[in-house]
């Protein structure tokens, strides 16, 4: 593939300073990342609940029961919000395993909740406090958008 004159993306980094004296630097994590991440952490399915109409009867229709998707569900709530933390998770991990000086001790497994929970509570113990990981968090949605000059850079060697 080639874009105008550019034979090859360099991949884009960013050094976000999370304390005074630390500095950690960002990667751009890959195409598809976001697939990879609903298999390896999938979103919890919505339970249903089941639909009752008059006198407290099940709703029907066409013969069968109807369902709806009961999204207050503090169960489902609750395995949400642990998800969607884990999966913030896997991408600030993915985006700064490989900078200079980081080291995860955490050894890889096939239960990839736990390997998650296990980075967590490796980077808690660190000293991590939930504005750093936020910090980080916002710092990977940075390097992963689509900057004007970048998008400028595109356009001109495109008319070249």
């Amino acid at each position: 593939m080639k874009i105008g004159n550019i034979e090859q993306l360099v991949p884009k980094y960013e050094n976000v300073e999370i304390r005074p004296d630390v500095s950690i630097r960002i990667a751009q994590v890959p195409i598809g990342f976001d697939q990879e991440t609903e298999k390896e952490l999938p979103t919890p399915p919505i339970p249903k609940t089941l639909v009752m109409g008059k006198n407290n009867t099940p709703v029907r229709e066409n013969g069968k029961v109807v369902y709806e998707p009961d999204r207050e569900d503090p169960s489902y709530l609750m395995q949400l919000n642990e998800i969607d933390g884990l999966q913030t998770i896997r991408m600030i991990y993915h985006s700064i395993k490989d900078a200079p000086g980081i080291q995860f001790d955490t050894p890889t497994t096939e239960d990839k909740k736990l390997f998650y929970r296990n980075i967590r509570e490796e980077m808690r113990l660190f000293g991590f406090s939930l504005a750093d990981l936020a910090t980080l968090a916002v710092a990977v949605g940075r390097v992963n958008a689509f900057s004007e000059e970048a998008l400028e850079k595109a356009k001109n060697s495109l008319a070249e």
